[in-house]
């Protein structure tokens, strides 16, 4: 049977419109994701070294420990 009003096509141009707007969307949120896990781990490694300067340890000590528990950071 055909189409007679003129919109054959239409759902096929709305899904090659759609998808790589979708598949943008799902990459930024990976992305951000990544972007604020990384600023919850300085501010964890930051707190951490905070914390540590109470207990009177030197601060290349200090470095050291944070370097060592914190070393996925660079990621």
């Amino acid at each position: 049977m055909r189409n007679l009003d003129g919109q054959s096509g239409s759902a096929l141009v709305e899904a090659a419109i759609l998808f790589p707007v979708l598949i943008l969307i799902l990459y930024w949120s990976i992305a951000l994701t990544d972007v604020l896990i990384l600023k919850l781990k300085a501010s964890e490694a930051a707190r951490f070294a905070l914390w540590e300067t109470t207990v009177w340890k030197s601060p290349s000590q200090i470095d050291r420990e944070v370097r060592q528990r914190f070393a996925d950071l660079r990621s």
